[in-house]
C-alpha cells in the first residue's frame, strides 16, 4: 500500500456504528452515524456530557481503538489516513490522556525527554533548553519539578508535565482528553494560551474532548456537540450539532457569546440528564 498524500483534509472518519467488545448489551452501539473531515491545522472540539462517547471517538481518530477492540459483527467504521499511514507520512502525534501516563521510575525531566530519546537523540541538548521554557510556560517550578518523580506530584502538576512531554516533540497532531482536569483558573489559562501560541506558530491540528463549553470555545475553530440520538438509556451517541468559532486577528474569540448561546439552545442540559 502506498504512502498517503495528506492534503487539505488531514483526517476523514466515518462511523456507521461502533460496538465495543466489552459491551454488556450485545449490538448496542456507543457511536452511530459519525461523519467527520478534520482539516490540517484545524482545532476540533468534541463537546458533550460525561459518558457520551467523546473519549471513544477521540481514541478511534487517534488510532488507539481499532477494529480489534470491537464487536466486529456489529461495528462498521473507516478512517483515512489511519494511524499507520499518518506515521508513514511522517506525522508526529501526541496524546494527553485523562490519567497521567508518566513513567514512575523517571524524574520530571527524563519523562519529558522520553519521546526525544526514542525519536531523535541528536536533539536532546536543544530540547533540554526548550523543556525549561515549557516548564515555566505551564507554571511548573523548574527547580522543584525537574528532578521529582511522578508519585510526588499533584494531579495538576502531573497533567502539566504531560503537556510539556507532548509539546516537546513538536507534534503535527495533538489529541487531548479532558485536558484541564485538576487545574486552577490561572494554570488552566496558562495551558490554553500555550496551546494557542503553539497552534499559531506551528499550525498543529488539535483534536480534544471536553464537557466544558467555555474550554471548547477557547481553543476550537469548530465544535461538534455529541449526545444521545433518542430518549432511551441505550441510545447511541451521535453528532447533534456543529458550531464554528471565529477569531480576531489577535486570536481572541469574536463570537463567544453567540456560540455558547447556540450550544445551550440545543437543550444541553437535557443531554447531560440523559447520560447522567
Amino acid at each position: 500500500m502506498s504512502k498517503p498524500e495528506i492534503r487539505s483534509n488531514e483526517i476523514s472518519i466515518e462511523i456507521d456504528r461502533y460496538v465495543p467488545k466489552s459491551s454488556e448489551k450485545k449490538e448496542r452501539a456507543i457511536l452511530r452515524n459519525i461523519n467527520l473531515n478534520i482539516k490540517r491545522g484545524e482545532n476540533l472540539g468534541i463537546l458533550g456530557p460525561s459518558g457520551c462517547g467523546k473519549t471513544t471517538l477521540l481514541k478511534i481518530i487517534a488510532g488507539l481503538k481499532t477494529i480489534e477492540d470491537c464487536d466486529t459483527a456489529n461495528t462498521y467504521f473507516s478512517i483515512n489516513p489511519d494511524k499507520e499511514h499518518r506515521a508513514a507520512a511522517q506525522k508526529r502525534e501526541a496524546f494527553i490522556f485523562q490519567e497521567s501516563l508518566l513513567t514512575c521510575w523517571q524524574n520530571g525531566l527524563n519523562n519529558v525527554l522520553l519521546p526525544i530519546k526514542i525519536s531523535n537523540k541528536s536533539k536532546l541538548d536543544s530540547k533540554r533548553k526548550e523543556a525549561v521554557k515549557l516548564f515555566k510556560e505551564t507554571g511548573l517550578d523548574v527547580n522543584e519539578i525537574y528532578m521529582q518523580y511522578p508519585k510526588t506530584l499533584s494531579g495538576g502538576q502531573a497533567r502539566r508535565l504531560s503537556f510539556v512531554q507532548a509539546l516537546i516533540n513538536d507534534p503535527d497532531i495533538l489529541f487531548l482528553d479532558e485536558p484541564f482536569t485538576g487545574q486552577d483558573f490561572v494554570n488552566k489559562n496558562r495551558l490554553i494560551n500555550l496551546l494557542l501560541r503553539h497552534d499559531k506558530t506551528r499550525d498543529i491540528t488539535i483534536i480534544f474532548a471536553t464537557h466544558d463549553i467555555d474550554d471548547a470555545i477557547a481553543i476550537s475553530d469548530r465544535i461538534i456537540i455529541m449526545g444521545p440520538e433518542g430518549p432511551s438509556e441505550d441510545a447511541s451517541s451521535v453528532i447533534k450539532a456543529e458550531k464554528a468559532v471565529h477569531r480576531n486577528a489577535d486570536g481572541t474569540v469574536r463570537n463567544h457569546k453567540d456560540v455558547k448561546e447556540g450550544i445551550l439552545a440545543i437543550d444541553w442540559f437535557s443531554l447531560c440528564r440523559a447520560k447522567a
